[in-house]
């Protein structure tokens, strides 16, 4: 789906404003296509994933261009700023809910997702094995 530029900025507030409601994280992957200013030594695999809850930006700002932000990264002050046009996601990663906002590279989402459920090299049917398992917990 491809949403007008002029609705973008409003769908990116709505999300996030949701994450914090819930008391969640709210997370961006974006596409580094060389349009934002990033900490690009953070990129992988062309994408990096930005934690912008409030207790990990300052100053954020939902432009009509632009997702702006003052953050830190490796102990070091840095200026954000990711074009609208290369946000792919928005979401909660706690509860794997969020909006896709751009079609192209969408698979790359669970690839570079900061805590993925299964490791990249397993088979599909071991995937299916993980993901059916009982969780184990111990009462202490």
């Amino acid at each position: 789906m491809k949403f007008s530029s002029e609705l973008v900025p409003y769908l990116l507030q709505s999300v996030y404003d949701w994450c914090c409601d819930n008391g969640l994280r709210a997370m961006l992957l974006v596409r580094d296509g060389g349009d934002s200013i990033l900490p690009r030594w953070h990129v992988k695999n062309g994408c990096i994933v930005l934690d912008i809850s409030k207790a990990a930006v300052r100053e954020l700002n939902f432009g009509a261009d632009a997702v702006s932000f003052e953050a830190s990264f490796d102990g070091e002050p840095f200026s954000v700023e990711v074009a609208n046009a290369e946000i792919m996601w928005i979401g909660s990663p706690e509860r794997k809910i969020g909006m896709v906002m751009s079609e192209s590279d969408v698979s790359d989402h669970e690839r570079v997702q900061p805590q993925p459920a299964v490791d990249q090299g397993e088979s599909t049917s071991r995937k299916r094995k993980k993901s059916s398992a009982r969780p184990n917990l111990k009462l202490i």
